[in-house]
């Protein structure tokens, strides 16, 4: 096909670029051998073709990163976002709330400076340093038990100083931090008069995030991600926000840390009879709220979320969507996070905005990280006349029991190879697909999942179970109210005592107060049924609440399990009426990985299966 002396701009690949180019020079005269591939015309064509290719390529990069939606360099990401005033998240270092304890009153100092080092080592013996990033108090009844000490907030990583001289006479000067392990919400930067004059170091200046009510006189800077993840920091023009003077020392104190990984130090200390942290040998450092909050730089998709949502926001919490974006943006340790109106709760508490968080360590925040969330992110944007009130995530957890089908002549996995294979599996859909609020448990997905995982995967037979956990309040007559949320199998009045509610076993006094082994069932008509085991044979102790099996509640009533490591958590199983388990408010689906008991896998060979498994329903006794 001839061009007619017009050359197409449409086509990118090279081949068709070079194509394009032979058609077009078929209608001249002057050059014969355009269609020779050996010759030297023909090495011609390809070096244009070659360079239109690569300018097209290049072009189409460079169009794509102007635009948020199709940018995939950070750097681009970040402009396009510095464009909608959103700031990327830095690096989030863990945070623990302690005690420190002096042995004796006479050694102790009255203070301990900034930049204090503690030690502490976490589970796997990896150490970490955390520091203070504010003067601590000693008193004489401030460290754990009323004795000479204080209570601290100690933050992972160490601090780092630069100074600048301010130039007047620079357009170009920059005041950068040249670390990609930056804390921002622990920057201070502090403006003194000179090298020669300390006024003003005492006396830091503010992070300004919009421009609302700046005034000349204002001390704030600003603060802006650039090229390769670094920050840098700048100041306003003596209009809006107040301007250095020439010759001024700007200083910048900020803590490089390790984000993430030094979540989770100090969690299990006082069950391990340890203490994680260390001063020196006559202070004892005990954790209240171990370490948490350490989180990793925001991502460029979470960028690219978040940008336009902050633009809608404006530094304010005013809808649903405002609370999200603010949590998210300036706190590292979230994964997830749900928020409701008072209005919506259960009684109604008007006034109130309930936020539940799940972050990536753990499975709560502590409460010292609940105050910080309120007074320094909070505070300030949320409404005057509305209270935001965070809550615990509450966890509905799954337990699966799966029997797979395979053919041995299809792999090269042993049973137990494949058994592990199927397990991980499990924990990953949970760790991927659930544990984020809104997120359901489809059944049949699941099951596609699984038969997908290995050719010699025939089939699987699997059953998945409810579970909701209760921490009873010891030595103390109660009532509670354990919600599964899901609609609870019961096919019918009557159903087999025990076929639809069964708990874990803990500790009760009987009917002649002695303590014993009981677990609660229910009785198949709406009753929960208190049992212990005698000779063998179980033996009533009390009806002890009721179930309702549309709704998937029960209630407890005057309930009061004795003290013993079975009775602080019991664990209450169900099988869901429906195949599907729906999330809903602020409950989140999990299978434990922690729990050796949620995840049971068998294989059997393809041939060797027996009878499909059936439901037998039994009627209880009249």
């Amino acid at each position: 096909m001839t061009t007619g002396g017009n050359l197409p701009v449409t086509e990118l690949d090279f081949f068709q670029i070079k194509e394009s180019l032979k058609d077009y020079l078929s209608d001249q005269n002057q050059f014969k051998d355009y269609d020779f591939d050996g010759s030297a015309m023909s090495v011609l064509l390809d070096v244009l073709s070659y360079n239109t290719h690569y300018m097209g390529f290049y072009a189409n990069m460079v169009a794509n990163e102007m635009f948020l939606d199709s940018a995939v360099t950070r750097n681009a990401v970040v402009s396009r976002a510095k464009e909608l005033g959103h700031t990327p998240s830095s690096t989030k270092s863990a945070s623990v709330n302690a005690y420190i304890t002096y042995d004796d009153d006479t050694t102790a100092p009255s203070f301990l400076p900034i930049g204090t080092l503690f030690s502490s080592i976490n589970e796997n013996g990896e150490p970490y340093n955390f520091t203070n990033t504010d003067v601590i108090s000693i008193t004489a009844t401030g460290g754990s038990g009323g004795n000479v000490g204080a209570t601290v907030n100690l933050y992972e990583g160490s601090l780092r100083n630069n100074s600048f001289v301010f130039d007047a006479n620079s357009s170009s000067q920059r005041f950068r931090i040249p670390s990609t392990k930056t804390d921002t919400t622990q920057l201070k930067v502090r403006v003194q008069n000179s090298t020669t004059d300390s006024t003003g170091y005492y006396s830091p200046w503010d992070l300004a995030t919009n421009y609302t009510g700046l005034t000349s006189g204002s001390d704030v800077y600003f603060l802006q991600e650039i090229e390769d993840g670094l920050y840098e920091i700048y100041f306003g023009d003596g209009i809006v926000g107040n301007k250095p003077e020439h010759g001024n020392v700007i200083t910048i104190s900020y803590l490089e840390t390790s984000g993430p990984l030094a979540n989770n130090i100090g969690k299990h200390d006082s069950r391990n009879s340890r203490r994680s942290f260390s001063l020196t040998s006559n202070v004892d450092v005990d954790v209240i709220s171990y370490a948490q909050g350490g989180g990793l730089p925001e991502s460029i998709e979470s960028i690219k979320y978040y940008a336009p949502r902050s633009y809608q926001a404006q530094d304010r919490a005013v809808t649903a969507e405002d609370y999200k974006t603010l949590i998210s943006n300036q706190w590292g340790d979230v994964e997830s996070v749900f928020v409701y109106g008072g209005e919506d709760s259960i009684p109604p508490q008007y006034g109130k905005v309930f936020i539940s968080i799940k972050p990536n360590s753990g499975n709560a925040l502590s409460d010292f990280e609940k105050e910080s969330i309120n007074t320094s992110i909070l505070k300030g944007n949320n409404i005057v006349s509305i209270l935001p009130e965070i809550i615990d995530p509450e966890y509905l957890y799954l337990l699966v029991d799966s029997t797979i089908t395979f053919d041995p002549s299809k792999t090269i996995l042993t049973p137990e190879a494949l058994k592990t294979l199927v397990k991980n599996d499990i924990y990953d859909f949970s760790d991927s697909k659930l544990e984020k609020f809104g997120n359901n448990f489809y059944y049949s997905k699941f099951l596609t999942r699984i038969d997908s995982l290995d050719s010699s995967v025939i089939g699987n037979k699997t059953k998945v179970k409810m579970q909701r956990r209760l921490e009873p309040t010891i030595g103390s007559v109660a009532g509670y109210t354990v919600n599964f949320y899901n609609s609870i199998y019961h096919p019918h009045e009557g159903h087999m005592e025990g076929g639809s509610v069964r708990s874990s076993t803990f500790k009760y006094k009987d009917i002649n107060d002695n303590v014993v082994d009981s677990y609660i069932v229910d009785d198949g008509r709406g009753k929960l049924l208190l049992y212990t085991t005698k000779e063998g044979a179980k033996s009533l102790i009390r009806e002890i609440g009721s179930v309702n099996y549309d709704n998937g509640s029960l209630e407890l009533v005057s309930f009061n399990p004795v003290q013993d490591d079975t009775s602080s958590v019991i664990k209450f199983d169900v099988e869901p009426r429906d195949l599907d388990v729906k999330s809903s408010r602020n409950i989140l689906i999990i299978v434990d990985e922690q729990d050796n008991d949620s995840v049971a896998v068998s294989v059997e060979r393809v041939g060797d299966s027996g009878n499909i498994g059936t439901t037998n329903t039994e009627l209880a006794n009249q």
